[in-house]
């Protein structure tokens, strides 16, 4: 990731070649789910055009060292170790440990690898997400303050496949694998998708958190009572009880974090109908990988993770939190300064 350019070429990567001969046979097109005939979704024009970030005005060329002591935060996505992308704030810190709905500044997209700023965009974005469990290649998306929603890839590969983008005003946004969902300013649920890979149909309802991951994709409804509703990839939904602030997916289940008694932190998976009580407490944030590790911010911004019936409390991990990103290889999350903090192990 040499430079700040972007491309809307949704797919790159040897392995991927199989799946690319699949989409030039059914057309040369992975259409969106909102373009489906039961959901007629307005979306870009049929070839995207190429985004395109211009450097920043006067900003030396990357990468180059970045102090993260002098950059705050609104939002951090981790990656692959030592890697992650965040938002930048333009002012004064919106988030506390233990809301439910900060306030989130419109900033510049970074992105960083070992201290060393690699990505650059002026944005101003409010939101990021990208697939980081896949280390071949990176689609990434974000949202502009204007709502506008913009993705693309770093890769060189080309496989000709690409991904129409709804054309609604946007306030949050979920990338996994070939899969992508995104949350208008309404609460709606948009979803654009590669169909030959399985595809992500969007939940009905009024959305307030999104979390997706491969074929799942789960929210929390905006109405009090909060409650989840999830569908996995048979297309079976799961409904759970209110009491929900955060939801949090993998490739076979999720898990939820909550008001306690009621909810606290609770996981299931497609197996089983049944979900298990992974700690109790009340928790605010929950965030996990594909492979099933989890990290949840309890509503004084202290972190619990687990993988299965594995539970730890981070050694020398110290809060308040707010934030947290549970990546393939390491963690990341706020501080009370707003600051990224990324950990490893336990």
């Amino acid at each position: 990731m040499a430079d700040a350019t972007f491309r809307d070429r949704a797919i790159g990567g040897p392995f991927l070649i199989a799946v690319a001969l699949i989409a030039t046979a059914c057309g040369g097109r992975a259409e969106s789910d909102g373009q489906a005939a039961t959901n007629a979704v307005p979306t870009s024009p049929a070839s995207p055009p190429t985004l395109v970030a211009p450097a920043m005005s006067g900003s030396p060329a990357l990468p180059r060292p970045i102090d993260l002591k002098q950059v705050q935060f609104s939002k951090v996505v981790a990656g692959k170790l030592g890697y992650f992308c965040g938002i930048e704030m333009s002012g004064a810190p919106g988030t506390t440990a233990g809301t439910r709905s900060p306030s989130v500044p419109a900033g510049r997209l970074l992105c960083v690898q070992d201290e060393q700023l690699v990505k650059e965009m002026p944005g101003p974005y409010i939101d990021v997400s990208f697939n980081h469990d896949l280390a071949i290649w990176e689609y990434l998306c974000a949202v502009r303050d204007t709502g506008t929603l913009e993705c693309g890839s770093d890769t060189d590969i080309n496989t000709g496949i690409t991904l129409s983008l709804p054309a609604n005003r946007f306030t949050a946004v979920a990338v996994s694998f070939f899969n992508a969902c995104g949350l208008d300013d309404q609460g709606k649920m948009h979803c654009w998708t590669s169909e030959v890979a399985g595809g992500t149909k969007p939940l009905e309802g009024s959305f307030g958190r999104l979390a997706v991951a491969m074929y799942h994709v789960c929210a929390t409804q905006k109405e009090l009572p909060v409650h989840v509703d999830c569908r996995d990839k048979t297309g079976s939904q799961r409904l759970l009880d209110s009491g929900f602030f955060d939801v949090a997916v993998y490739s076979q289940g999720g898990c939820g974090a909550g008001l306690f008694p009621v909810v606290g932190l609770i996981c299931w998976d497609d197996a089983s109908p049944a979900e298990r009580v992974v700690a109790k407490g009340t928790f605010v944030q929950v965030s996990m990988n594909l492979a099933g590790q989890g990290c949840a911010l309890s509503d004084v911004g202290l972190p619990t993770c687990w993988q299965g019936s594995d539970v730890w409390v981070p050694k020398g991990v110290s809060g308040p939190l707010h934030g947290i990103s549970v990546g393939p290889e390491h963690t990341c999350a706020l501080d009370a300064e707003s600051h990224v903090k990324c950990w490893s192990g336990r």
